[in-house]
This record gives C-alpha cells, structure tokens and sequence, in this order.
C-alpha cells in the first residue's frame, strides 16, 4: 500500500512538474508576444502621428497652391480680356514698334508673374 501511494504520489507530481514547465513556457512565449506587440503599437503610433502631420501640411501646401492658381487664372482672364479688346492687327499697321514694345512689356510681366508664383 505504501508503494502505491508512493507511486500516485510520483505520478501527481511528475504531472504538476509537466504542468508548471508547459505553463511557465506559455507565460514566456505571452511575455514575448506582448512586448513584441507594445513595439509595434509604438511605432505604428510614431508612424499615424507622422502621417497626420504629413497630411496637415500637404493640406497647407495644397490650399496654398489653389489660391496661387487662383491669382494665375485672374491673371489669364485679364490678359484674355485685353486680346479681346485689342486689335492687334490694326493696331500693328498703325504703329508697328509701339504694338512691339507693349506686347513685350505684357510677356515680360506674364512670365514674372508666373516666375513669382512658381518659385514659392
């Protein structure tokens, strides 16, 4: 009797040794896997942060351009409107040299004006 209760009692603690080693192997691999994860937490966090600040600026920079395309546009329509309203031609045969020095006066301000609002 005293053998077999011997040999449950091996028994019982040769399963709560298994136990304890396959549990401890499990805390161990959960310990890894959470600080693998707070890793990849941080630098999924570093990189949202960097995308929001990307973006605020490219919004900047976006409603920046508009208003600049905006001032191209009105700069167009004025010079649209003025090649309307002028007959160049006409204009040309009655005084050639003045037609000359008007329109490079009007494509030296063009070319300024779009130097100006591309190199900002």
């Amino acid at each position: 009797m005293f053998i077999a209760s011997l040999a449950v009692i091996g028994v019982l603690l040769g399963g709560f040794a298994w136990y304890y080693k396959n549990t401890q192997a499990r805390i161990t691999t959960l310990v890894e896997n959470a600080a693998k994860l707070e890793t990849v937490t941080k630098t999924q966090e570093a990189t949202i942060t960097e995308l929001q600040e990307s973006a605020q600026e490219q919004a900047a920079l976006t409603q920046e351009l508009s208003g600049k395309l905006a001032d191209a546009e009105k700069q167009n329509r004025r010079i649209a409107t003025m090649l309307a309203n002028t007959d160049i031609v006409k204009n040309s045969i009655a005084n050639p040299k003045a037609v000359e020095e008007k329109i490079n006066a009007e494509v030296t301000d063009f070319f300024s004006d779009l130097e100006s609002l591309t190199s900002q």
